[in-house]
């Protein structure tokens, strides 16, 4: 007779997430599930171990629906890894599992499942189906305890030692399958040579959800912008460049902020060196909590420079209609099938009317931050900030 390996796959109801009305920017919820597979391996009258051992790895997976009652194009960034109880709370936020009969909090089960799990479990893959909410994840796992053995022969000696196995397989005698009831019939002869164990599986399963917020919410993030002329703060840089920027000294964790700029500058004709009007190109920018510094690089000789934004799905609630029908650059625009609205028209007479220094970047993401600075040649905010006050 074979092997068997069996899943116990804790299904838990996640909770649905209200949606705000309308179109708005998105957010996420970081969620954990708790997942444990078991591995039963046994060893026949013969002494022959069917299809493995311990010591050695044994390769299974699980499919299971994680979208529940969500939708599935909802849920995303998903991650599969070995729970370790040194490094994962129970009382983490979003957090699923279900409880069994051994197992009532962290305490009972990581005495009862953990201590007795695989101690090297490899994620071979983990492959999420945004269509359906399918996770199909498949695993490697080494046949070694991380403290102990579970013997299955000597659990099978206790009086109600049966049932104690399906206790922790998540089964009954009426759902447990036939073939682990035969198995366990062979266990149960006590012949000498006759060996089983149970091996758990705990996996940590992470994913993201997706929600939409509040936009007034939305709206009391404070934008700043401006333009200059990049040689102002590096003098390697050619007069030429120009940098729009665009900052949010402060921005709320999870969100996304998507904007189109039209920068617009006066450029000489080489022909005829004369001081022309150049439209740039629509730039798409996204912000984001690790991204709040955008900027839009353009040429320029002479001002004034304007720019128009129009930001994704979130329509501002001050203008007439009037201006909505008569504005000059379009009141709306649409980009990869996403409607944005007219948002602010920004016009610099003079160069750099406003630069972003040191406090602007208080709350800015470090990686953000150098990666702004390192634009100009700098690595440190001190000497960009010296240069921008000592252009």
């Amino acid at each position: 007779m074979k092997k068997l390996a069996f899943l116990l796959i804790i299904l838990m109801l996640i909770p649905g997430t209200a949606l705000a009305s309308g179109i708005g920017p998105q957010q996420y919820e970081t969620h954990y599930r708790l997942d444990t597979g078991v591995i039963f391996i046994w060893k026949n009258s013969a002494g022959a171990w069917q299809d493995g051992r311990p010591g050695e790895y044994f390769s299974s997976g699980y499919n299971l629906n994680l979208a529940r009652n969500l939708n599935p194009a909802d849920i995303y960034d998903v991650k599969v890894y070995h729970y370790n109880p040194n490094e994962f709370s129970f009382n983490t936020d979003n957090f699923l599992w279900f409880p069994t009969v051994y197992a009532a909090n962290q305490a009972d089960y990581d005495m009862r499942y953990h201590a007795t799990s695989s101690n090297d479990i490899n994620i071979k893959s983990a492959i999420y189906n945004s269509q359906t909410g399918s996770l199909q994840v498949q695993y490697e796992a080494l046949l070694t305890p991380v403290e102990r053995l579970f013997d299955v022969k000597t659990t099978l000696d206790n009086p109600n030692g049966e049932q104690i196995i399906y206790n922790y397989m998540g089964l009954t005698p009426e759902t447990a399958p036939a073939d682990l009831k035969a198995a366990l019939e062979e266990v149960k002869t006590f012949h000498p040579n006759v060996e089983g164990y149970l091996y758990f599986v705990p996996t940590i399963i992470e994913y993201k959800v997706k929600k939409t917020i509040d936009i007034a919410a939305m709206n009391d993030i404070r934008y700043l912008f401006s333009t200059f002329n990049d040689y102002t703060i590096n003098r390697t840089a050619n007069t030429k460049n120009h940098t729009f920027w665009m900052l949010a000294p402060e921005y709320p964790s999870g969100v996304t902020d998507e904007f189109l700029v039209e920068v617009r500058s006066h450029v000489i004709n080489t022909d005829t060196g004369i001081l022309e009007r150049r439209v740039n190109p629509i730039t798409h920018i996204e912000f984001n909590e690790n991204q709040v510094v955008q900027t839009v690089d353009f040429i320029a000789d002479g001002t004034p420079i304007d720019a128009t934004i129009w930001r994704k799905g979130i329509e501002r609630t001050d203008l007439s209609e009037v201006f909505k029908q008569q504005f000059f650059r379009g009141y709306t625009k649409e980009h990869n099938g996403e409607t944005y609205y007219f948002y602010q028209y920004y016009q610099s007479a003079a160069d750099g009317e406003m630069y972003p220094i040191k406090k602007a970047f208080e709350n800015v993401p470090s990686a953000n931050t150098q990666s702004f600075i390192g634009r100009y040649g700098f690595t440190n905010i001190d000497d960009y900030e010296y240069r921008v006050l000592n252009p």
